[in-house]
């Protein structure tokens, strides 16, 4: 019997891989003719974290961040740094202050686009092209943030749907 319950266990862990290895690649290959950029890394990172708490969602952050930095522009690790730092944070609130709710996640969501919207101005337009700041925040970083905010439901749900069907032992 102890074994059926590793089993799901490892199950649990390895089946949330391939989800996070898909969205980065959905994230990091999208080429939006708007220039408007979705970050579904950070409601899927929130979303793993809330479930799974601080230490597996630290992991799972850190393949998140990872995954990010190998197509991003700014310095590398930043992103590692952050998510890793992020889901361990997202996880001990989940488990310690809030409850595990869709407006929880929201709010993680809001934190967290906000975290890495300022990493990527800091990195992109502070540091390397300081002209057109206005318009870059207006018609990127805005409406980035707003979308990214927008997918935690598309994201929270299908992790939470996995998350119960696998814990209770029933799969479809």
């Amino acid at each position: 019997m102890k074994s059926k319950e590793s089993f799901y266990h490892i199950l649990r862990k390895i089946s949330i891989i391939p989800v996070i290895i898909c969205t980065a690649l959905l994230q990091n290959s999208s080429d939006s003719s708007s220039g408007i950029g979705v970050f579904l890394l950070v409601p899927l990172t929130v979303s793993i974290a809330m479930f799974e708490h601080e230490f597996s969602g630290m992991l799972y952050g850190l393949l998140c961040g990872a995954l990010w930095d190998l197509s991003s522009a700014i310095p590398d690790g930043i992103y590692t740094l952050y998510f890793t730092v992020f889901a361990c944070l997202a996880g001990l609130f989940t488990h310690y202050l809030l409850r595990n709710t869709l407006i929880s996640a929201f709010v993680l969501n809001i934190f967290g686009t906000l975290g890495v919207c300022m990493l990527n101005f800091i990195f992109n337009c502070l540091a390397k092209d300081a002209a057109d700041i206005w318009n870059t925040i207006k018609f990127f970083y805005i409406p980035s943030f707003v979308l990214t905010v927008v997918t935690i439901p598309f994201i929270y749900f299908p992790v939470r749907f996995l998350e119960r069907k696998i814990r209770t032992k029933t799969i479809i």
